[in-house]
């Protein structure tokens, strides 16, 4: 019985060494990254080479950009992975365009759509997001607590062409994400049990 009590003792010192040791080894959490692959590394890089595509609507603007050039700076699903074509009907439906209301849209959105299959959109979608876990290791791994951190950046464009000429051209996107998320759970591995137990009484 001593031999016994001897170790139970050892338990809690064993526990809160645990914790002093795996609390701050926060490489231990888990962690993945989307990365919707593409030439850009970064969201100044994507952004600095799309303002060099010319609409012929701008004032003061650079010319019509070709499509031909637009392959040449990356923005064309034959030389860039994540790029989608869409084609007349496609882009009505982008749009929500309706002929009686055709008045309220950009009017190169109505100067290529009026020329029905001649016009033609190119969407790209880039991003590299980060998602990981900080935190205390033990908290985590009992689901006391959860700290979640997301990080990266996402760029978004949409080109429209008519006889393959650039005639309109939008842009959004994050440029830096960074986004905090803690959630603390007071019965750890038994939270969900317990909110489902609250929820059917």
């Amino acid at each position: 019985m001593k031999h016994f009590d001897k170790h139970y003792h050892r338990v809690p010192l064993l526990f809160l060494t645990l914790v002093l040791v795996l609390g701050g080894c926060t490489s231990l959490l888990p962690s993945e990254r989307t990365v919707l692959v593409s030439r850009w590394k970064s969201f100044s890089s994507i952004q600095k080479d799309f303002f060099k595509i010319g609409t012929g609507f701008e004032k003061n603007g650079p010319p019509a950009t070709t499509e031909a050039e637009l392959v040449r700076l990356g923005f064309h699903p034959s030389v860039s992975s994540n790029v989608r074509v869409l084609n007349f009907l496609e882009l009505k439906d982008y749009f929500s365009f309706r002929t009686d209301r055709a008045q309220a849209y950009d009017s190169a959105i109505r100067y290529c759509l009026s020329a029905g299959n001649h016009c033609k959109g190119i969407s790209l979608k880039v991003s590299n997001i980060k998602n990981r876990r900080a935190g205390n290791v033990l908290l985590d791994l009992f689901n006391f607590q959860r700290h979640k951190i997301k990080s990266g950046w996402q760029f978004n464009a949409m080109i429209l062409l008519k006889d393959g000429l650039v005639v309109y051209k939008q842009w959004h996107g994050l440029p830096r994400i960074n986004r905090e998320e803690n959630k603390v759970n007071p019965l750890g591995p038994l939270q969900n049990f317990g909110e489902s137990v609250f929820k059917s009484g």
